[in-house]
Formats: C-alpha cells, sequence, structure tokens
C-alpha cells in the first residue's frame, strides 16, 4: 500500500435503513460515541490520534469490503481505514485492541 493522507470525513451515521455503507465522523458519534468515551465531535478525533499514532500496526482484514481492507492497531484502540485513489479514510473506530487478520507493517 502506498503512502498517502489518513482523513476522517463527516460522513453519514446510517440510521435507520441507511445504516449499511455508514462511515466517517457521523458513523462513530451515532454507533461508537459511548465505547470510546467521545462527549464531543473533538473526542472522536483525539481518540483517532491516538489510535494512528507511531508504531499501530496496519492490518489487512481479508473478510472487510475490498475498498476498505485496512485496520490500525494500537494500544489505544482501532480504526477501519478504506482507500480512495491515492487517499486513505476513516470508515470506523473502535476502542477494541485486537481484530483478526494479518500484519503488514507499523506506522
Amino acid at each position: 500500500f502506498p503512502s498517502g493522507k489518513i482523513c476522517l470525513k463527516l460522513g453519514f451515521g446510517g440510521q435507520g435503513r441507511f445504516k449499511d455503507g455508514a462511515y466517517g465522523l457521523r458513523h462513530i458519534w451515532e454507533k461508537h460515541r459511548q465505547e470510546i468515551s467521545a462527549k464531543s465531535a473533538l473526542d472522536i478525533v483525539l481518540f483517532l490520534e491516538k489510535v494512528i499514532s507511531a508504531g499501530a500496526e496496519v492490518i489487512i482484514d481479508n473478510t472487510k469490503d475490498p475498498d476498505k481492507p485496512l485496520i490500525l492497531e494500537s494500544k489505544s484502540g482501532m480504526a477501519v481505514v478504506a482507500i480512495n485513489g491515492g487517499n486513505y479514510y476513516i470508515t470506523s473506530a473502535y476502542d477494541r485492541k485486537s481484530h483478526k487478520g494479518t500484519v503488514v507493517g507499523n506506522l
């Protein structure tokens, strides 16, 4: 995987009939804010800064959608990352610290 920027898009949360395909800040806020103890959008950004840090493992999960195969995992939690052109964007984040898959490198 080439080097590139990792972005957090506003995305959409996906309540009700739109829950499939939800991603980004809105999805993390609506679905995962309690598990990562977020009280505001800034808390989500601060959580992601801890996850996406030097030494975080880059994991390939072949069971995920081919457009979002990467998991960034650190002692703080994990983020699911999708590829769009030459850039990467965060689709979700969790406080879980262990994900199945193959470690392919570190940040």
